[in-house]
């Protein structure tokens, strides 16, 4: 009997857990990406444009988000989002480092764990192809035709 027991705590341990881990996994808004959508030069430096893509809210009880964008270590940027927001675009140099977090909030002030996006505004843009190529002729010069060769002599017969 005691045996018994002890493997249903077990069993019922490990639902518990697996529950938890469903719970927390829930909690967050979602999985944020981004897109960069392109790029300009400013003075010797480049600048990447991209978009935020923002997971859909899936609780009934969001009523607002919340946005911290921080590039390159740089004081973060808290932006206020509503519900139906699909996308926040931003500009940063190439190659800094871009961390995102957003956090959904409910009627009740609650916050949700936050979704986290680390990634670097890397130059994904290849350059523009190189227009139609095309000759222009610029002489025409006559060559003379070559000699035919002479055939060669028959050999003597002996």
């Amino acid at each position: 009997m005691w045996f018994y027991t002890k493997n249903i705590t077990i069993v019922l341990k490990r639902i518990a857990d697996a529950l938890e881990a469903i719970r927390f996994i829930q909690n967050t808004p979602g999985h944020l990406s981004t897109v960069i959508t392109a790029e300009r030069k400013v003075t010797n430096m480049s600048i990447i444009s991209f978009n935020i893509v923002l997971p859909p809210v899936v609780d009934s009880d969001v009523v607002a988000r919340e946005l911290v964008i921080q590039i390159d270590g740089v004081e973060p940027e808290i932006v206020d989002l509503g519900i139906t927001e699909t996308e926040v675009g931003r500009e940063g140099p190439q190659d800094a480092e871009l961390r995102l977090e957003l956090t959904n909030i409910d009627d009740a002030g609650n916050r949700s764990m936050p979704s986290i996006l680390v990634a670097v505004l890397a130059d994904t843009f290849s350059p523009a192809q190189p227009g139609e190529l095309s000759i222009v002729a610029t002489g025409e010069r006559n060559e003379p035709e070559p000699e035919p060769e002479p055939e060669p002599e028959p050999e003597p017969e002996q």
